[in-house]
């Protein structure tokens, strides 16, 4: 019974293999990353020291408590996670939201923490436990708290300012036409926010409200995330420029394009600034602000690149071993068998007739690749001999073994199973309603297909 996935890889994987969605740098001057692929990591002047495999679902958002040497996650497989930032363990997990987590804060005391579904936990940062509960009016898509406010930032445009300690609504400002990818702090009195409609607005509290008192635009190019730099306000754009603006009279000073796609987040610790991107990579820089930014002389910001962290080539989808060996599907229309003593080195590789990989599984003499064009393939581990070649009725989402037996999850809810090695034969063995994105194997003869917030289990 092999079943259990795991995050090691047939082939070069350097770096990470999707979106790198948050980054922080600590007191240490170490980077953090936190990706799209599951994992965060711990750089030191480019070079990996750490990588987590911390959810199975898109990392969105990481909050860091630097006085307590802690962070906290959230992802789109619905958990809250806590971090140990010097070692990296797990503190602590809830699995709070039964879809996306997009959007999250920390304070003194709590988390904050919402959903696909627009809801908002309040929970506590000591042990995760539920203080209260709220539904949003629309889905939130950044947290900023502000003294004793947290303010929402929705897929809509919305600007939604909360008392953090009731979570009672009180404003709404209709701020952009689109999603509020995040809000950053600006001179300690002031609020960033940017969004997909292309403008980044500045806002400031006045008479307990708070109020537009610039905006920056960018319409051909929409802002997918941002930063501060000194006294710069700076915009990450679609198509992975950075525009600096001077954040006092809101003249821009210049553009420089880092990435070749969407920038998402742009960090500063020191004299060094980071910008993460969909390209999955970080590029370190110096910005040089003259004196004289802010007067009528001649401005003159200076970029200079120091380094770029790479994400890898090559996309792995899904991964399984044993003691003989090691099977990795890609993203790239590939797979790759490694013997255990060349695990990078692969001995077989699987890519005729095949569409994007979705899933591999092993069994003690076989090897089987499913892939997202309805195809099923076998091979023989001794041999590396490709045995079968099968087309599917669906597309195949999940695959696994389980006494002798070959469990087969279809996108449209299918599932059946399929006698080893005559799996041309196949028998439904049940169906669900939901995205299959995990197979359990239990000892009892029946797996459990677990989806976002869902489970079903099937007897074999």
């Amino acid at each position: 019974m092999a079943c259990k996935k795991v995050n090691e890889y047939c082939g070069e994987v350097k770096g990470h293999f999707d979106w790198i969605n948050d980054i922080y740098v600590d007191s240490n001057d170490s980077l953090y990353t936190f990706s799209s692929d599951g994992t965060f990591r711990q750089w030191v002047n480019g070079e990996e020291k750490m990588r987590i495999f911390a959810h199975e679902g898109k990392i969105w958002r990481a909050v860091f408590d630097e006085k307590e040497s802690t962070f906290f996650t959230v992802a789109w497989d619905g958990w809250v996670k806590k971090w140990d930032k010097n070692n990296g363990k797990l503190l602590g997990s809830k699995q709070f939201h039964s879809t996306y987590a997009m959007a999250l804060d920390i304070d003194q005391r709590y988390v904050f923490s919402g959903d696909w579904d627009r809801k908002l936990i309040k929970s506590t940062k000591q042990d995760l436990h539920v203080v209260n509960m709220i539904m949003l009016p629309e889905i939130p898509m950044a947290f900023k708290i502000v003294g004793d406010e947290l303010l929402v930032g929705g897929k809509e445009g919305n600007l939604y300012v909360l008392d953090k300690k009731t979570l009672q609504i009180k404003s709404k400002i209709s701020l952009h036409k689109s999603i509020i990818w995040k809000f950053e702090i600006f001179l300690n009195n002031f609020i960033v926010s940017y969004s997909y409609d292309g403008y980044i607005k500045l806002l400031r509290k006045k008479d307990q409200h708070w109020k537009q008192i610039l905006e920056f635009e960018n319409k051909d190019d929409p802002f997918m995330g941002g930063g501060v730099i000194d006294g710069l306000i700076v915009g990450g754009t679609l198509l992975g420029e950075l525009i600096l603006w001077d954040g006092i009279t809101g003249e821009q000073i210049t553009k420089w394009k880092p990435h070749n796609k969407a920038t998402l987040v742009i960090k500063k610790k020191g004299d060094i600034s980071y910008s993460a991107s969909r390209d999955r990579s970080v590029v370190a820089f110096k910005v040089k602000v003259p004196m004289s930014l802010h007067s009528n002389n001649q401005k003159k910001v200076i970029i200079n690149q120091l380094y770029r962290i790479k994400g890898s080539k090559i996309t792995p989808v899904s991964s399984v071993r044993d003691k003989k060996g090691i099977l990795t599907g890609y993203w790239e229309k590939k797979a790759f068998y490694c013997e255990e003593a060349a695990s990078k080195n692969p001995s077989l590789i699987i890519e005729n007739e095949l569409s994007a990989i979705n899933d591999v599984e092993l069994t003690n003499k076989y090897g089987f690749v499913v892939s997202a064009n309805r195809k099923l393939v076998m091979f023989d581990r001794d041999s590396k001999k490709l045995l079968k070649n099968i087309k599917l009725p669906d597309n195949p989402l999940l695959v696994a073994t389980l006494n002798n037996q070959l469990i087969i999850a279809y996108r449209k809810g299918l599932v059946e199973k399929r006698k080893i090695p005559n799996i041309e034969e196949n028998e439904k063995i049940g169906e669900i309603k939901f995205k299959p994105l995990k197979i359990i194997c239990t000892k009892n003869r029946s797996v459990i297909i677990k989806g976002l917030g869902e489970e079903k289990s099937i007897k074999i």
